[in-house]
């Protein structure tokens, strides 16, 4: 069955890799679902739908509707399995026919999409054709004959299971509910499940020969509707109520989202960007930042004090691009950015983890990243090269950055280096926010520099509260004397 999807993913197409989600921390905020589709950059067309749909989640009804279609799918992908695992063939009858009804409520569900755009009325109307009124009437007609046989509640009086209710909560579980809902002391016990009898299952069947003919005769007929894969469909649904979880979770600290255009010259033009990596760490309030990088500027190192919130501004940065490049809002005032086709990261590993030495492993990363990403790629690095000293770390980062340059590769380069000033590339520092300073919080904002070499010196002496003079007047009352200027 080549059911149309409401997401599509190109196997063939780039993948983002894995150490990608790990450094800019998703895999805490996000499922193993999302992640893997995050991993599928999609093309303009793909991206284009895929915003439709997440502008369509704004409304209750679609909502409510895939909630509907996530439930009927988890049912029927729960009825596959016990009908595969059934022990007689009396209970495979049964479950036959509690799956089939599975799956007339998959194509029920699945209809009700439409309505709420173009690829919904797309997978309503072929799940609409699959749903043949012949079949309902099958259906029926299994049932009459199951309720003929014997009680269709799956419980013979003897009391031998002729085919046990595994779906279903046994009445000892549902006691036992009541009694800690009550606070009341569960006493141990063992709740054995009962196995349906074989002895019992042949009897049955000789017993209703004719009956049972007729309905393998039916099993048979639809035999293809009791073995579908609806893994596609579960993990587009799954995707779209996820990405839309953690929208309403960021709504709750009071971070915006938007849909951006999609531009058709390369540039990243994000005003308010947020990095919500940070919301799973309970940081309290997040300071947005724009994110600025086009033709003419396609690449920055960023600099600053330690703890000045650069690593935030580059997560900031790839979450928000990742999640667009899978069309998916981001989290973000507005934006116009161009999609991409190749995203990658490199973040300071620990020695335990690496086969060579920290800097051998840098190199080859860095090396490996750049012969992969083409023109329309997207490299972020995060203190690279930070393991040697710092005059042979600033000239690996400025040649790294020239290589970058030379092949067009869009890039922010976060580093300490504060000598990558006056090496031709564009800067971006971190500032501390005057109202931070005042309720001696320490809250940055990054901007564009283009200071001298003093302003590291300056932003030093702000992260720790202090000016010149303070400065001075520290150093006239110091203690410790025994160490005397040199001029």
């Amino acid at each position: 069955m080549n059911a149309p999807q409401l997401i599509r993913i190109d196997a063939n197409g780039p993948v983002i890799p894995d150490h990608v989600f790990e450094d800019l921390a998703l895999h805490t905020l996000m499922s193993k679902t999302v992640i893997f589709v995050l991993q599928h950059p999609c093309d303009r067309q793909e991206l284009q739908a895929r915003q439709q749909l997440f502008q369509a989640m704004e409304g209750a009804a679609f909502r409510a509707a895939l909630h509907d279609c996530r439930t009927a799918v988890l049912n029927y992908e729960n009825g596959k399995k016990l009908f595969a695992n059934a022990a007689t063939q009396l209970e495979k009858h049964f479950l036959g026919v509690l799956l089939l009804e599975a799956y007339i409520g998959v194509c029920q569900s699945m209809a009700s999409l439409k309505g709420h755009g173009e690829r919904p009325d797309q997978v309503a109307e072929f799940w609409l054709l699959q749903q043949q009124n012949e079949l309902l009437s099958h259906v029926q007609t299994m049932r009459s004959i199951l309720s003929d046989v014997c009680d269709f509640n799956l419980v013979a009086a003897n009391p031998k299971f002729v085919c046990p209710a595994r779906h279903k909560t046994s009445y000892y579980e549902q006691i036992c509910r009541c009694a800690k809902a009550l606070n009341l002391t569960v006493p141990q016990h063992s709740d054995h499940q009962i196995e349906p009898d074989q002895a019992v299952s042949d009897a049955v069947l000789q017993l209703y020969a004719d009956q049972f003919a007729q309905l393998e005769a039916l099993e048979q007929r639809y035999a293809a509707y009791m073995e579908l894969d609806l893994s596609a469909e579960l993990e587009s649904i799954t995707f779209l109520t996820d990405i839309w979880d953690l929208v309403d979770r960021m709504a709750e600290s009071r971070i915006p989202y938007t849909f951006p255009s999609p531009s058709p010259k390369k540039e990243m033009i994000v005003h308010q960007a947020y990095d919500i990596s940070l919301a799973a760490q309970n940081t309290g309030s997040i300071v947005p930042n724009n994110i600025y990088f086009d033709e003419d500027t396609p690449f920055y190192f960023l600099t600053g004090a330690n703890g000045g919130g650069k690593t935030s501004y580059l997560r900031a940065v790839g979450i928000n691009l990742l999640l667009f490049l899978a069309g998916c809002p981001i989290f973000a005032g507005r934006a116009r950015i161009y999609p991409f086709t190749v995203l990658d990261t490199h973040f300071p590993k620990e020695e335990s983890q690496m086969n060579s030495g920290r800097l051998a492993e840098e190199q080859q990363r860095v090396a490996s990243m750049l012969s992969v990403a083409k023109d329309t790629g997207f490299l972020l690095f995060n203190e690279t090269f930070s393991s040697t000293d710092d005059a042979l770390g600033c000239e690996m980062a400025v040649q790294t950055a020239k290589r970058l340059s030379d092949k067009k590769i869009f890039g922010l380069y976060v580093t300490h280096f504060h000598q990558v000033r006056g090496r031709g590339f564009p800067l971006l520092h971190a500032e501390v926010l005057e109202t931070a300073e005042k309720e001696h919080l320490r809250t940055y904002r990054i901007l564009s520099e283009d200071k001298d070499e003093s302003s590291f010196a300056e932003d030093i002496l702000r992260k720790y509260q202090l000016d010149r003079k303070g400065l001075k007047e520290r150093w006239a009352n110091r203690s410790d004397k025994s160490f005397v200027s040199r001029g």
